[in-house]
């Protein structure tokens, strides 16, 4: 897989894209797109022109991301969700399930089966979401467990578009593994002590100050 573009200009919110309410959820965001998989379940021709969307974005250079976001009733069974939504992780450069997603998509139990499972479809990076306990990324060639972030939530609606969003931002940014999976963390939980979902989403100061701070001060669990 070629390397991602360079961004071709810094974000100064650090922000996840609203999906429209069209057949298909997919963004361009400087120099990413995003795709969900939410619209992926309400008919064939959205599935279609999101797998078009991505298979045309990666042949034009563009990074792509995708948040398999479950929704069980949209499928006419788990088969049918795992075919569609691994055909779409394939295409994408970075894939960004939660656990429990990643179990129901792949059959495997642990961060780094599942991991490897989506490394070996293709997928450049893998970003598995644990809730409390942090997050787990892999690459072809590196490893990281984010910190974990103690905070106390009033609103936790938006803590995975912050999540992706924060990973997003880190990568197109040019940082480390270590720092992207730090990021997505910080913003996930960061987040959640506000009311909200994108309004909710933190400036760079705002990251910078949070990161600072005593709660986003604990050691990285080992991978």
């Amino acid at each position: 897989m070629p390397p991602p573009a360079a961004p071709s200009a810094t974000a100064t919110r650090i922000s996840a894209t609203p999906a429209p309410s069209c057949a298909f959820a997919m963004s361009i965001w400087s120099s990413s797109s995003i795709a969900t998989g939410i619209p992926l379940g309400t008919s064939s021709t959205a599935r279609d022109t999101t797998l078009a969307l991505l298979e045309s974005a990666t042949s034009a250079g563009l990074t792509t991301s995708f948040d398999p976001n479950l929704r069980l009733h949209l499928f006419p069974d788990q088969d049918a969700m795992r075919a569609t939504l691994n055909a779409v992780a394939a295409v994408c450069t970075v894939v960004l399930p939660g656990m429990h997603e990643g179990r129901l998509l792949t059959g495997e139990s642990h961060p780094a089966e599942i991991a490897e499972f989506y490394l070996r479809a293709g997928v450049q990076e893998v970003v598995i979401k644990l809730g409390p306990s942090g997050a787990f990324a892999r690459s072809a060639t590196q490893t990281a467990r984010s910190r974990i972030i103690t905070v106390q939530p009033v609103d936790t609606v938006g803590a995975g578009d912050g999540f992706a969003a924060g990973y997003i931002a880190a990568f197109l940014g040019g940082s480390t593994l270590q720092e992207r999976v730090d990021q997505a963390a910080a913003v996930g939980a960061l987040v959640t002590t506000r009311r909200g979902d994108l309004d909710a989403m933190p400036t760079q100061d705002d990251l910078r100050a949070f990161l600072s701070a005593e709660a986003a001060q604990a050691d990285v669990p080992s991978v």
